[in-house]
């Protein structure tokens, strides 16, 4: 049988290692999540170009929309 001073000892090394692999876990996945983030940051960048041959979109008729509750709403908020 085990004393307690043995079982306290192999009870630091186990929680010592379980540290250290959450550790590893949390770098890991922080390393992740920037390359995720660098991956988001350079498709919007791709969407937000203009597509070579394409017509841009003709100006809308702003007329309807300055007519509609929610947006006479939403004007008189900003003044």
């Amino acid at each position: 049988m085990k004393t307690g001073a043995k079982m306290d000892s192999e009870m630091q090394k186990i929680i010592s290692s379980m540290e250290k692999s959450r550790e590893m876990l949390a770098q890991s996945l922080l390393s992740d999540l920037a390359q995720i983030s660098k991956a988001i940051e350079k498709s919007s960048l791709i969407l937000m170009r203009p597509i070579p041959g394409e017509e841009e979109e003709a100006p809308k008729d702003d007329t309807a929309a300055e007519s509609s509750p929610l947006a006479s709403a939403s004007s008189n908020a900003q003044l």
